[in-house]
């Protein structure tokens, strides 16, 4: 029937539009299975004829039985499996079925057949064995196929690789007790490397070896119906680290247990005798935990017997239903009491049920060789009983950390790696598959694969995850850094592109940096960050300073890192009108010689030593239509004259200025006008004290401006050594005043000879004559003007040597 429908499905069909691939029928040259396609086991898929199976890490392949076709990966003697996962990509054989509708014996599952020796059943099975002790492999049915045999003569043999895998839901029954397990291997040489295997919910046995000398570590077994470890037909490898942990309603009618092993199915002690030796162990069975669903078919958690010698050490037992270890048939017990079977160091924990969690140690058929007694027999191997798993103190079991706790007497009662198992394995301190540190089923094991999502080729798991916040380079912060954290990592290590193996990494120029992250388990991430040359920050704002009709004055605040900054004038609608123009470190600008009346942008940026130049900020304003005059000033030069300045950066043809004063208190302006920045009086009053300002008419219909504000100056005293210095050499001066005048207008003159005053209109007409008298030294007189029409007058102050004119101002 088997060979019928290989022969049937012996295409193979390919789904590209969904990433599957339809594999069935027989591999008989190299092939790579990659982890950019699942792949569906549609039938048997037999490896042989000298051709290897590559599967990369991280391939998902699912196995497709139906009631007329088994899917199951088989390797033949004559064939290879290379299958190489990792903890951070595992390969994963699972059920074809969506999530949720999953159920062990989904497929077949994975067979493994070798050239090593073993006891051919003890020939129970002759009609199947041929020379060089070859046998058919259970669980495919009567074939005469050698493809389909194991064994023979070579127990260094290689059958290839397989780590970081996962097979769930596999195992298929002929018949009770002629099924194919998860993963059967027949006759599997030392050569072959099997290490890091989960098994889950497996339809019959989980691990069966059928003879052969394969050594395997790091195994786990999850809610297996039948049997977790099962070795028969002379198995003589070595197991090192190993987990198996029940689920209490999931058992087989066969019973069920965590080991079980046979040397042949009828007891004979034919060679080689199955000796299996397994080391580092946590069985967890059903009584551990809620057991009120526990399946009655559950039986012991070991269960040694039909002449097996295999032997457990350095190990925790716990939670099996009827008892922890039973020992069955003369043989078997025999070998215990010979010591080729060896238990020892080992921890059990609620075991049995009578009494309840104490009941550790079972012997059955044993009349024929009553001098055993197990109960003596365990109690000289350093075995230690306790009546609950409690006591062990693991981490969590429910929450699946099965570490021992810094308390837990699995670090304390000690081991034993001598005699047999002085060689093949790693001597360790610790009773029970893990330490307290390290748990080597982080990331890989998965313990809910109803619910895993199988949808997309390339699985990955336990990778570390990586953030980063990224500083970007530029002159005001420095060089870039980056800064990164890290998630679903213990203890990571860090590899930067530029050697660095810091977490964090400063100094960075604008580039591309590579940080690859590796976990504990050895899992690795890679993330590729960009350090970008972030432009300077721009000024802030700017602040309008003076505006003229001609200029603008604005500054802004400093921008740190800017080493200069450049400036820039546009007109109203934005057209560059002169610049950019970089002046250096200074944060203020005047643009000069501006139209007035007219609207600007003023704009600045920032720039760096390297040249990196930041965004332009703007403003706009509009300049004057005729500035004011600013920064008045006086000089006086006598108590009767004084010189007014004032600033004007706008001064151009055809400006003119007003310039107003008059004495302190009185209302009345007196006016004159200048082309000039400054105006000489000289018809001042001694010892007064005026104002003055100024308004510009700007040139070329600009318009006029308004006044300054109001500036003072006072004239000194016509007294003392002004006096002196008039009489010391002979010079003549002569001072009128109030000016501008109402009513009376005085004249002071200081001479020494016959003078006469004269007031004449700018029409020309006399309006005051007086006759001359004589000045010896100082000479004054007052005036009256009371009848002088309003206006401008020239008062002419005549001598036989002098003639001095002043201007007077008539107000009324």
């Amino acid at each position: 029937m088997k060979k019928f429908l290989l022969n049937c499905f012996a295409a193979l069909l390919t789904i590209s539009a969904t990433a599957q691939i339809s594999k069935v029928g027989d591999i008989t040259a190299d092939e790579t299975w990659t982890n950019d396609n699942i792949y569906i086991l549609d039938g048997f898929v037999v490896v042989k004829g000298g051709a290897t199976l590559t599967i990369e890490p991280g391939t998902i392949i699912k196995g497709n039985s139906t009631d007329l076709v088994d899917a199951a990966l088989i390797i033949t003697r004559e064939g290879s499996i290379n299958a190489m996962g990792s903890a951070c990509a595992p390969i994963v054989f699972t059920s074809n079925k969506p999530e949720g509708e999953r159920a062990a014996g989904d497929w077949a599952g994975i067979v493994l057949l070798g050239k090593a020796t073993g006891n051919g059943n003890c020939g129970t099975d002759l009609d199947l064995v041929t020379p060089g002790n070859q046998l058919n492999i259970e669980g495919i049915g009567d074939t005469e196929d050698p493809d389909f045999w194991f064994g023979g003569n070579d127990d260094s043999h290689s059958s290839g690789i397989m780590t970081y895998c996962r097979i769930e839901y596999a195992g298929r029954a002929l018949s009770p007790g002629n099924e194919l397990n998860s993963l059967t291997m027949g006759g599997v040489g030392s050569g072959t490397v099997l290490n890091h295997i989960m098994v889950s919910f497996a339809n019959d046995d989980a691990f069966e070896w059928f003879g052969g000398t394969v050594n395997m570590d790091h195994l786990v077994a999850y809610a297996t119906v039948d049997d977790d470890f099962d070795a028969d037909q002379g198995y003589r490898g070595r197991v090192q680290f190993g987990l198996a942990v029940r689920e209490d309603a999931i058992a087989d009618v066969s019973t069920s247990e965590m080991i079980e092993t046979d040397n042949c199915g009828s007891g004979a002690t034919t060679a080689p005798v199955t000796r299996a030796l397994f080391s580092n162990l946590t069985l967890v069975g059903p009584r551990v935990g809620d057991t009120s669903l526990m399946n009655s078919l559950h039986g012991r958690a070991i269960r040694i017997r039909r002449a097996a010698q295999t032997s457990v050490a350095n190990s925790i037992v716990m939670g099996g239903r009827t008892c922890g270890l039973r020992i069955e048939n003369d043989a078997t017990a025999e070998a215990a009491d010979m010591g080729d079977l060896i238990f020892r160091n080992v921890i059990m924990a609620n075991n049995g049920d009578s009494p309840a969690g104490s009941d550790h140690y079972e012997e059955s058929s044993t009349s024929g060789y009553p001098a055993f007694d197990i109960f003596a027999w365990e109690a000289g191997n350093f075995t230690t009983e306790f009546s609950n798993e409690s006591s062990v103190s693991l981490t969590s079991i429910a929450g699946r950390d099965f570490r021992p706790t810094a308390l837990s007497p699995a670090n304390f009662l000690g081991t034993n790696f001598s005699g047999d198992y002085a060689t093949g394995f790693t001597p360790v301190g610790y009773r029970g598959a893990f330490d307290g540190v390290n748990d080597w089923t982080a990331g890989w094991v998965e313990w809910d694969p109803q619910n895993a999502d199988y949808s997309v080729p390339g699985l990955t798991s336990n990778l570390p995850e990586i953030a980063a916040i990224v500083t970007n380079a530029n002159c005001a912060t420095g060089a870039g850094s980056i800064d990164i954290s890290v998630s679903n990592a213990v203890s990571p290590t860090y590899l930067w592109s530029t050697g660095a193996t810091t977490q964090d990494v400063s100094g960075l120029a604008p580039g591309v940096y590579t940080v690859t992250v590796t976990n504990s388990g050895g899992c690795a991430a890679s993330d590729t960050i960009s350090v970008g040359d972030a432009p300077i920050s721009a000024p802030a704002a700017i602040a309008l300073g003076a505006v003229t009709e001609c200029d603008i004055t604005y500054s802004w605040s400093a921008v740190a890192g800017a080493n200069s900054y450049n400036v820039r004038l546009r007109d109203q609608a934005g057209a560059v009108i002169s610049g950019p123009i970089n002046i250096g470190a200074v944060t203020t600008y005047t643009w000069e010689s501006l139209a007035p009346n007219t609207t600007y942008r003023v704009d600045v940026s920032a720039e760096c030593a390297d040249g990196d130049i930041s965004g332009y900020i703007t403003t706009s304003t509009k300049t004057q239509n005729c500035s004011t005059p600013s920064g008045l000033s006086a000089t006086v030069l006598s108590s009767t004259s004084a010189t007014l300045s004032w600033e004007d950066p706008c001064n151009g043809a055809g400006d003119l200025y007003r310039l107003q004063y008059r004495q302190f208190g009185t209302a009345a302006w007196i006016s004159v006008n200048t082309s000039t920045l400054s105006r000489t009086l000289t018809t001042l009053s001694p010892s007064t004290s005026y104002q003055y300002r100024a308004a510009k008419k700007c040139g070329g219909g600009g318009g006029k401006s308004s006044f300054s504000g109001i500036s003072t100056f006072a004239t000194p005293s016509l007294t003392g050594p002004e006096e002196s210095r008039i009489m010391a050499d002979n010079s003549v001066e002569a001072n009128i005043f109030p000016n501008p005048a109402s009513t009376t207008l005085n004249v002071v003159v200081a001479a020494e000879e016959m003078i006469n005053i004269q007031i004449v209109s700018l029409l020309g007409q006399v309006v005051y004559q007086s006759a001359s008298v004589e000045a010896a030294g100082i000479f004054s007189t007052g005036i009256d003007v009371t009848s002088f029409p309003a206006g401008n007058y020239i008062v002419s102050i005549n001598g036989e040597n002098f003639n001095i004119t002043k201007e007077l101002v008539i107000v009324k």
